[in-house]
C-alpha cells in the first residue's frame, strides 16, 4: 500500500491546489490528479489546512468527500 501526504482542509473537505501542495511540502502524484480534478482544489489556504498522511484508501475517501462538497455548492 502506497503512502502519500496531501494538503487538505477538513472543514472545507477539499484539497489545496497544486501550488499549495508544494508549499505544504507534498509532491502531487499522478493519483492526486486522477482523484482530485481542478474544480475540487482550494486556491487559498484555510485555517485548518495542513499536510496529512494518507494511503490509497484514504485518498479515495477524500476524493469522494471533495466531489460531494463541490456538487453541493
Amino acid at each position: 500500500m502506497s503512502q502519500y501526504r496531501i494538503v487538505f482542509s477538513p472543514s472545507h473537505r477539499r484539497p489545496g491546489c497544486v501550488l499549495l501542495q508544494g508549499l505544504g511540502g507534498t509532491v502531487p502524484s499522478p493519483k492526486f490528479y486522477d482523484l482530485f480534478p481542478p474544480e475540487t482544489w482550494l486556491v487559498t489556504p484555510t485555517d485548518d489546512m495542513a499536510a496529512y498522511p494518507a494511503d490509497d484508501a484514504m485518498l479515495e475517501q477524500l476524493s469522494r468527500m471533495a466531489a460531494k462538497e463541490v456538487s453541493n455548492g
